[in-house]
């Protein structure tokens, strides 16, 4: 056994240093395909991760609005606050505010609903105070207890904290509900973010619209719809782009292992001549398949991962977690794709006789 798996890889040294050509066309096939599902993959569940966080972060299941530029005002919040089942009534409000130039979005919000913010500090709870989101504290070299004054401002704002949520809040600002109503001078909120009872979700929102018929009432399930529309329109197309592909590359890479076939029949006949049997023969042409497979399915996984990286970033402004089975997946994906195209001309060598082979027939 041991000397059977010597001899094979000896074999498959000399093919890829005297075929490095074919070897290399093999694994950019592979890497091209295999980037594509990697990608696909590590999209799919990194973006489902991402629709509905930021409602999630405040742990709220419904987000209520209204129509035109109107603002939700006290009273109402108080109606639905009064309903069986709501649990909490998040108020939102939103400014657009010059920051040295540049422009940045302010959420006021009540501090005690920040979860799944990672904090450096304390949340912003009396006027003059506010918290800056990480990644606009890098740019504008802002950190804790800074002093900072809004352009077209004389009031200045002490930094109480920053914050991190891994998405595009982070290039942005949080005040207090009553420092945001001071700026916009202005009653009533832009939105308000509602927890109620999971298993009464539908009857809660519809007994919202019929009591505030003016209020726009969205759930969870219907705010990520258009998000999950989206998404799978994307993933139907990047499907028929990857089929388009994949039969493509396996194509070539059948092309290429036919084309090195005939150029070892001398090699096919010798060793078959000396004893070799089909199974030996084919694990030859299987152990190269397999090197080739892992390492296009190693450079696909990374070609995936920039592809899933640079979209979602420019989507939502941030990075999503690498899936832990991506990896492995995409190994295993690269060793059977390049297995299952290098099939039919590797079958076809086992047919070879060694006898017209080496009398070059």
């Amino acid at each position: 056994m041991k000397k059977r798996t010597g001899w094979i890889l000896y074999f498959v040294r000399a093919a890829i240093r005297n075929r490095g050509g074919r070897f290399l066309l093999s694994v950019v096939a592979v890497s091209i395909s295999i980037g594509i599902l990697s990608g696909l993959y590590t999209l799919s569940r990194g973006i489902r991760q991402q629709v509905g966080g930021i409602l999630r972060a405040y742990g709220a299941n419904m987000i209520i609005s209204k129509a035109g530029e109107d603002f939700i005002k006290e009273k109402e919040v108080r109606i639905i606050k009064s309903i069986p089942g709501i649990e909490s009534v998040n108020p939102q409000i939103y400014l657009d505010l010059d920051l040295k130039g540049t422009a940045i979005e302010i959420t006021g919000t009540p501090p005690d609903t920040l979860q799944g913010f990672r904090i450096e500090g304390i949340p912003p709870r009396k006027r003059g105070e506010i918290m800056i989101g990480r990644e606009l504290a890098g740019i504008l070299k802002i950190k804790k207890g800074s002093i900072i004054k809004f352009d077209g401002m004389e009031n200045p704002f002490t930094v109480t904290g920053i914050y991190e949520r891994g998405g595009p809040e982070d290039r942005g600002g949080i005040v207090s509900i009553d420092t945001a109503l001071g700026l916009r001078k202005t009653d009533g909120y832009d939105t308000l973010l509602v927890r109620g009872d999971p298993d009464r979700l539908d009857g809660l929102a519809e007994k919202i619209r019929n009591s505030l018929p003016g209020l726009s009432v969205k759930t969870l399930k219907q705010v990520s719809m258009g998000e999950l529309n989206l998404l799978r329109k994307m993933e139907i197309l990047m499907i028929l782009v990857t089929i388009v592909i994949m039969i493509s590359s396996g194509v070539g890479i059948a092309s290429s292992m036919g084309a090195n076939v005939l150029e070892r029949r001398e090699e096919i006949g010798l060793l078959k001549a000396l004893g070799a049997g089909p199974g030996e023969i084919g694990l030859f042409f299987l152990a190269e398949m397999v090197l080739s497979g892992l390492a296009g399915g190693l450079s696909g996984f990374m070609l995936g991962m920039i592809i899933s990286e640079a979209i979602t970033k420019f989507a939502f402004g941030s990075f999503i977690p690498l899936p832990p089975e991506a990896l492995p997946l995409a190994l295993l994906a690269g060793v059977l794709f390049n297995a299952l195209s290098g099939y039919a001309p590797v079958k076809e060598a086992m047919r070879y006789s060694p006898a017209e082979i080496l009398r070059g027939e």
